[in-house]
């Protein structure tokens, strides 16, 4: 009986001693330490209990998170939806099922994000080497994460389509992808969410989301929430150039009267058809690549 009441009273001082109260998990894993509850970041909040449990589904495969059809053009049109746990395997599936594609147009317009592993995971696929984002938490430790050649499983011509509403893991894509000039950028300027969430379940089955670090591209040194800026703008119905890339420059001035019929049609998807053209474009200028 002794024995009993004594394991009973060390299981309760520590459940006492992991109990956390909210403010506690603020001020642990808050990307600036001495910040109240009160004054969090816009991206930190607490989820009521159907937005968690939307969230939850989402995030564990529940939901179609991509989709790709084949072009007549033979070029590979793949839209990502959000990255949940699948998100990468699908995306590779459907590369390496599609391997005689002659390039591939990435659609990452309105896709807010998802987790963080699956963003670096998918910039990999397309990357032999390079980082791909560093990140700082509030004790100011970076992590690097960086391309391995093992794991790229393509390095066909890429364009990659981005808009407002393009932020978090899918920003993550995109901007790697851009600093090393694997991908094309077209589109609008994205949302500009540096923010690494944590997804941290609280007791009455709702849903902490708190900003737990901030994140980094290659050659920068300071945290903001730049928008990624991609090359080719279109904005109005017309294309407007925004990089200092010679290349790129050359590949927009090569396209003049395709990107100003495109410019014309009504009632289409603009980028996309761009995209085809400027793939169009890349496949004469670049060797022929069979992965």
């Amino acid at each position: 009986m002794v024995l009993l009441k004594f394991i009973i009273l060390a299981f309760l001082i520590k459940g006492c001693a992991n109990y956390q109260t909210i403010e506690d998990i603020v001020h642990e894993k808050y990307i600036d330490k001495n910040t109240s509850l009160k004054h969090l970041d816009k991206y930190s909040k607490i989820l009521d209990k159907n937005q968690s449990q939307l969230l939850n589904s989402a995030l564990n495969g529940n939901s179609k998170s991509i989709s790709g059809i084949m072009l007549k053009n033979n070029f590979l049109y793949i839209k990502i939806y959000f990255f949940d746990v699948n998100t990468t395997h699908l995306l590779k599936t459907l590369l390496l099922k599609n391997v005689l594609s002659k390039g591939i147009i990435l659609d990452l317009r309105d896709n807010h994000g998802g987790i963080l592993d699956e963003g670096i995971k998918t910039a990999d696929l397309f990357l032999d080497k390079g980082l791909i984002i560093k990140t700082k938490n509030n004790n100011g430790k970076y992590v690097y994460y960086n391309a391995k050649k093992s794991t790229t499983v393509s390095h066909k011509p890429l364009v990659i389509l981005v808009n407002t509403y393009t932020a978090s893991a899918s920003e993550i894509v995109a901007g790697s992808l851009q600093k090393h000039h694997r991908a094309l950028l077209i589109g609008n300027p994205t949302y500009g969410k540096r923010a690494i969430q944590e997804v941290i379940h609280l007791n009455n089955n709702k849903i902490l989301k708190l900003t737990v670090e901030k994140y980094l591209f290659l050659g920068e040194d300071k945290v903001n929430h730049q928008k990624i800026i991609p090359s080719i703008q279109f904005t109005n119905r017309k294309f407007i150039l925004t990089t200092n890339n010679t290349k790129e420059q050359r590949l927009y001035h090569t396209i003049q009267k395709e990107r100003e019929k495109i410019s014309s049609l009504k009632n289409i998807d603009s980028l996309i058809l761009l995209a085809v053209v400027l793939l169009k474009e890349i496949r004469v200028s670049m060797p022929h690549t069979s992965s």
